[in-house]
């Protein structure tokens, strides 16, 4: 994935956990499953680049 796509992805995850984390309390099971997955997919990235040493 290029950098450039990689920051949009990165940023649309991040305005969808916002989002969802904006929703009234407490969360449904639904809520909670999406803000865990979409956190995952916001730092996995992120690991994947410091074991490679990018």
């Amino acid at each position: 994935m290029r950098c450039g796509a990689m920051e949009t992805t990165m940023s649309l995850l991040a305005k969808d956990l916002i989002e969802l984390n904006a929703l009234p309390l407490p969360h449904g099971t639904l809520t909670d499953h999406l803000l865990r997955e979409i956190a995952l997919n916001l730092i996995a990235p992120g690991v994947k680049d410091e074991r490679d040493g990018a």
